[in-house]
């Protein structure tokens, strides 16, 4: 049985409302009025709350020198964004946009989104839209399983690269792979049914594996932990196009965040954004763009052969 994101964040959500409004429906009719608000503010408190303590725990684990300080006012706001960006999270891949897996018939040049772990195409938010806004073309992949297997699920992605490709043989492809989306954007880069890709970038996503993989489940969440085998393997495979790094130092699921690092790329620190949040950050969607349209200046000739470390 393969993991649907779609109908598991859509479960979730809908029964915690069934919950909380029935409980805040009963407060209503008993004239507890300050019992029934405190009930219906409780979904983003509670997501608040998350989003410290996992910070918290982050920072207790591993240091990270460029992380925004533990309760400074910096770092309430980064907890509050984390605790929205949770439920804005949950919200859009239970009703996750409406993205191509195949191109138009234009001119634009095409971004090839790989979502991350236990994830759909909602877990971008409006990144796939500002793209939009600089003459870019959205296509989105489906793993099919997105807890599952990572060396599969990149050898699927590799096909439908293949088929994007075939389907729009002159224009440049930049593949954008987020969290667990950027391992499997690599592994597929690297496939044999891979066709030529303009440009790889990655965001938060766990190039030397996660501390908080112990609490997944799925194949992929084993794959994901420190230094796991998958991760080593590749590691020692060469880039075949240029890369982008994109990460967080304020990440608090991929533990410790300098995972997000990837040596041999143009390698971004975002501060100030959570691990869910960072899609938003006006940043990333610089980045990328600067990627397609100036991809070859960055790389320099520097990742053809460069090998990750």
């Amino acid at each position: 049985m393969t993991f649907n994101a779609r109908v598991a964040h859509a479960a979730g959500l809908g029964i915690e409302a069934a919950v909380i409004g029935g409980f805040a429906l009963a407060a209503a009719l008993k004239g507890r009025h300050v019992t029934m608000l405190m009930l219906v503010v409780s979904p983003l408190v509670w997501r608040v709350l998350y989003a410290a303590a996992l910070t918290a725990l982050s920072r207790r684990l591993f240091h990270t020198p460029e992380a925004t300080p533990v309760l400074s006012r910096p770092w309430l706001r980064l907890v509050l964004s984390g605790g929205v960006a949770i439920w804005r999270n949950q919200v859009d891949m239970a009703f996750p946009p409406r993205l191509p897996e195949m191109p138009t018939r234009g001119t634009a040049p095409i971004v090839a989104l790989l979502p991350g772990y236990s994830c759909n195409a909602g877990c971008f938010g409006t990144l796939p839209q500002r793209l939009a806004g600089h003459g870019l073309e959205c296509v989105a992949f489906e793993a099919g399983d997105p807890i599952g297997d990572l060396e599969a699920n990149a050898a699927k992605a590799a096909r439908w690269l293949n088929d994007v490709s075939r389907s729009a043989p002159d224009r440049p492809i930049t593949v954008v792979g987020v969290s667990m989306g950027g391992i499997v954007a690599r592994l597929a880069t690297l496939h044999p049914d891979a066709p030529v890709i303009a440009h790889l970038v990655t965001i938060s996503s766990p190039h030397h594996g996660t501390w908080m993989s112990r609490f997944g489940v799925g194949h992929a969440a084993r794959q994901s932990s420190l230094d796991s085998a998958v991760l080593q393997t590749l590691r020692s495979q060469p880039h075949r196009c240029p890369a982008t790094a994109i990460w967080t130092p304020d990440d608090a699921i991929i533990v410790p965040p300098e995972s997000g690092k990837l040596a041999g790329a143009n390698t971004i620190a975002v501060a100030g954004y959570s691990h869910l949040a960072i899609v938003e950050a006006p940043a990333v969607e610089a980045a990328i763009v600067e990627a397609v349209f100036h991809g070859t200046e960055i790389s320099s000739g520097r990742y053809s052969k460069c090998m990750v470390s």
